[in-house]
């Protein structure tokens, strides 16, 4: 996901004249410190939800819930997050043709 950010700040730069980069990778910063928080707060929820007792031995519920925390929840998020690239439209042949208006427009503006 990430070469996707840079081909979309080049987009905006190329079709609508202004340069994003800063915010374009500030939100993604933000965006990982995010989640970061929230997955911290998904597993405490998690484990309580389970009623995890931590130095015990754990019931069969308890090992087959965090089973599926470890193997089901990754793979249904990780498809999750396959989704937003059936709408991403940015391909090399377009992204050539950006970066050549950007080559062309370039002695322009200086």
């Amino acid at each position: 996901m990430r070469p996707c950010l840079g081909d979309l700040s080049e987009y905006v730069t190329c079709k609508r004249g202004i340069q994003i980069e800063g915010v374009v990778f500030a939100t993604k910063t933000f965006c990982v410190k995010l989640a970061n928080g929230l997955a911290a707060l998904t597993i405490t929820a998690l484990l309580t939800a389970l009623n995890y007792i931590p130095n015990m031995p754990q019931s069969p519920g308890v090992v087959k819930g965090l089973f599926q925390a470890v193997t089901l929840l990754p793979a249904l998020l990780a498809f999750l997050a396959l989704l937003p690239m059936l709408f991403y439209r940015l391909n090399e042949f377009t992204l050539k043709e950006i970066r050549d208006q950007k080559k062309e427009a370039a002695p322009a503006r200086s």
